[in-house]
């Protein structure tokens, strides 16, 4: 069975992104916390979030 790797985007002061990693913790689930400085966004993160906002929960599978 395929293992999917989760990365959620945060920002450190986040309190929403605190309690999305706390659930994935919590349920045992990978995840890779990448964090984005929302003052100055980057153009990749745009493009996964046009409106520019934290948590984003972005998936893959990986073989």
């Amino acid at each position: 069975m395929p293992h999917a790797q989760l990365t959620l985007i945060s920002h450190p002061l986040c309190p929403f992104v605190q309690r999305a990693a706390i659930v994935l913790l919590e349920k045992n689930v990978p995840f890779e916390r990448v964090d984005v400085d929302l003052a100055a966004k980057p153009d990749w993160f745009l493009a996964l979030s046009p409106m520019g906002k934290v948590p984003l929960l972005k998936g893959g599978a990986a073989g």
